[in-house]
């Protein structure tokens, strides 16, 4: 769905309320969607997803932390084309909590607008 145009453009549907949002949250939360769903584990697309879950558990030395984010780089260049990762990290927390921080350019609107997110794991 895209409707309007410029930056207020609709482009689809949010999962949470089902109301209409932007371009710039529908990347976002199809970003989110992408890093939290386990490879595997969709019926039609098997394939879908990142490998994370499977990592979740990993040490939390350099090793473990490059595997985590090669896993996050290799789901959200595969499954997001409208994006291009410019920068991520990995934060653990002392609970255990796995923060995933990345940056990203809309390939649309070119690299002078980088939008941040984060997904905690």
């Amino acid at each position: 769905m895209k409707t309007g145009d410029g930056k207020n453009a609709i482009i689809g549907m949010s999962r949470e309320t089902g109301k209409r949002i932007d371009r710039e949250a529908h990347i976002s939360q199809s970003i989110v969607d992408i890093l939290t769903t386990p490879i595997g584990s969709r019926i039609q697309r098997r394939e879908y997803g990142s490998h994370l879950f499977d990592l979740i558990d990993s040490a939390g030395n350099d090793a473990g932390r490059l595997r985590l984010l090669a896993a996050l780089v290799d789901a959200v260049n595969r499954w997001e084309p409208r994006v291009l990762l410019d920068q991520a990290s990995i934060d653990i927390t002392q609970q255990g909590q796995v923060i995933l921080n990345h940056r990203y350019v809309d390939r649309q609107k070119n690299a002078q607008t980088p939008l941040n997110g984060n997904v905690i794991l």
